[in-house]
């Protein structure tokens, strides 16, 4: 990456609020899961010196653009997204202009995901920074696994660090899904009342 081209961001990881994201349900949950999805393949291909997938950009594309039109996700999230498409659509050029542009579909991302989260990324999803990146360094995400850089590639593929594992560490009730248990499941069905078998679940 050319640092005289660079756009110049402050110095350091980017700076994300320590918040409780809302995790998502149905559709909302689906769309935004989608649309992560599509950001990981994105990532993986640029850390191996290709050029996102089209497939992968209109997934990423189509899933914002629906997921910011669903009234159950946040304002606030639904703005991060939004810029996240905005930025999508100057992703585009040589390998090195869409490095430059997954920077800010990052950035907007991360925020987006303090916010709110689908049942995948609720509990799968790790911040990572390059500080060798020109202009202020590199965040990505990465749902796990070992670090690979998407600003450089096979140039220096292992150089970065891990900001912060994002995964929700204790999901509440609602979002565990008790409401798509059966009943038999929550263990209604011998002779268990149903407050009783909830109290056995959160045990």
């Amino acid at each position: 990456m050319d640092p005289s081209k660079a756009a110049s961001y402050p110095p350091g990881p980017l700076e994300l609020p320590d918040n409780e994201p809302v995790v998502l349900t149905g559709e909302s949950a689906e769309q935004f899961d989608r649309a992560y999805a599509a950001y990981f393949a994105i990532q993986k291909a640029l850390a191996a010196d290709q050029s996102p997938p089209p497939l992968e950009m209109n997934k990423l594309d189509e899933s914002l653009g629906m997921v910011t039109r669903l009234a159950d996700v946040p304002d606030e999230a639904q703005s991060h997204l939004q810029s996240a498409k905005r930025s999508l659509a100057r992703m585009q050029g040589s390998l090195e202009q869409v490095r430059k542009s997954f920077r800010p579909i990052s950035h907007s991302l991360l925020r987006a995901a303090t916010i709110a989260r689908g049942k995948q990324t609720a509990t799968k999803l790790v911040h990572m920074y390059c500080p060798m990146v020109p202009g202020g360094g590199g965040d990505w995400m990465q749902p796990e696994g070992e670090l690979v850089n998407p600003y450089w590639g096979s140039e220096m593929l292992s150089c970065g660090e891990t900001v912060k594992e994002m995964g929700v560490k204790e999901m509440g009730v609602k979002e565990m899904g008790v409401k798509e248990m059966g009943v038999k499941e929550m263990g209604v069905g011998s002779g268990q009342t149903g407050s009783d078998a909830l109290q056995g679940e959160l045990k």
